[in-house]
Parts: C-alpha cells; sequence; structure tokens
C-alpha cells in the first residue's frame, strides 16, 4: 500500500514532536539542577576572564543576550549559528549564536535574545518556546556580559539573515556537533597577539571558539546522559 503525503507528513511531525519533547524534558530537568556553569567554560576559554559576578559590578559592562535554539530537521536535532561577516570589530569571521546588546526597550534579556535573533536570521519569536537559561559568561573584548537563552520550536525556521550581520547561516547537527572528536585546539592569529592552543570545535569546515564554544561545551555537558 502506498502511504499517502499527509501520513507520511503526519508520521514525521510525531517523530519530530517527540524527539524535541525528549531532548527539551532532559534540558528542563539538567538546568533546574546546579548548573555546570564556570567549570564547563573553563574547558573551552582561550584566555583567563573574569568571572560574572566580578563583571556586573563593572559600571561598563554591556549585558546581552543570544539564542541557542534547538528545533527538528532531516530526524536529527539541530541548533543555528551564525558566520560574523569580515569588519572591523572585535568578533569579525566568527561563528556565534545569533544576538546582541539588550536595548531599552528590551524588557529582560530573554526579548533581547528573540529580538536579535528575529532580526539578524529571522527566527519568528511566535515559533520560539524558551527553556531556560544557561550559564552567563563576560566577554572580554566587548566587556559583555552574555546570556544564552536556550529554547526549541517544534518546527525548522523560515531563515532569512541579515546580511549586514550575517555572512552565512549554519544549521548544525546538535550531537555531531557535541561529540568528542569535534573537539581541538587551534592557533589564533590576531592583528596584536596570537593565541596557541585556543580550545575549539570544529564542524563541517568551521571553527568555533571563544564564548560560543564555551557555552556549547556546558550544552555538552548537560547532554551527557541524553540519548536520542
Amino acid at each position: 500500500m502506498v502511504q499517502s503525503r499527509t501520513a507520511r507528513n503526519n508520521m514525521e511531525f510525531k517523530s519530530n514532536s517527540t524527539m524535541i519533547e525528549s531532548i527539551v524534558d532532559h534540558l528542563s530537568k539538567a538546568i533546574s539542577e546546579e548548573m555546570p556553569g564556570e567549570e564547563a567554560h573553563v574547558q573551552m576559554a582561550p584566555i583567563q576572564r573574569p568571572l560574572p559576578s566580578e563583571a556586573r559590578k563593572w559600571k561598563d559592562t554591556k549585558f546581552a543576550g543570544v539564542l541557542v535554539l534547538l528545533y527538528p530537521l532531516d530526524g536529527r536535532i539541530h541548533t543555528s549559528l551564525m558566520l560574523r561577516p569580515d569588519y572591523d570589530g572585535v568578533h569579525s569571521k566568527q561563528v556565534s549564536f545569533p544576538g546582541g546588546r539588550r536595548e531599552l526597550a528590551d524588557e529582560n534579556i530573554r526579548q533581547t535574545a528573540l529580538r536579535e535573533a528575529h532580526e539578524e536570521m529571522n527566527i519568528s519569536p511566535e515559533l520560539v518556546k524558551v527553556i531556560g537559561e544557561l550559564s552567563e559568561l563576560y566577554i572580554p573584548p566587548s566587556k559583555s556580559l552574555v546570556t544564552p537563552i536556550l529554547a526549541h520550536a517544534h518546527k525548522r525556521p523560515n531563515f532569512i539573515p541579515d546580511l549586514k550581520e550575517v555572512s552565512e547561516i549554519i544549521e548544525a547537527d546538535l550531537l555531531n556537533l557535541l561529540d568528542d572528536k569535534s573537539f581541538g585546539k587551534i592557533e589564533i592569529v590576531r592583528k596584536s597577539h596570537t593565541l596557541k592552543d585556543v580550545p575549539a570545535i570544529f564542524y563541517n569546515g568551521f571553527t568555533i571558539w571563544g564564548a560560543t564554544a564555551m557555552m556549547l561545551n556546558e550544552m555538552k555537558w548537560l547532554l551527557r546522559d541524553f540519548k536520542a
């Protein structure tokens, strides 16, 4: 018997929903307990950096939010990252989650992350359901205290990059991204200095390091016992 397109779509939706519900349930329980935070962050930190508790005391600290979105694609759980364009700034050509600094109109840091993700990658806030917050971390070059907002969607967003902010959208298979084989070290050459033995994540030709790698490593810790 030939299965109808509607039946196949319903089965696929059920499979995707079950998959997302499974990981959401796992992560909801994990972040309600003690977070690995600094213990996970320090493993992927390129340099020693101040703790968030210190940064909160400084007048020049800027607050920012990024969106760590999980969604189904091809029967697997994915997350969306972005390659920053080549520009004269501290995050030029780096891989990051969509996000940015909190604006006065933002009610809270969650709204900041959702607004920025919509502006940069066309991720509709109506599609997104927030799970919770990962551990915040301080980024010295931009003097930003960043809160990663962990969220999920039951279907893939209709991604449209803002070409001023996004050079390329990276849809990454989450469990492959966080596999031990994806982790290694690189040398980072900057205008004023070179960083050696920098912890990094390698995925489909992209190199992820710095704050984004630190956030992903906390996700790796939270998913250690997760069975897909």
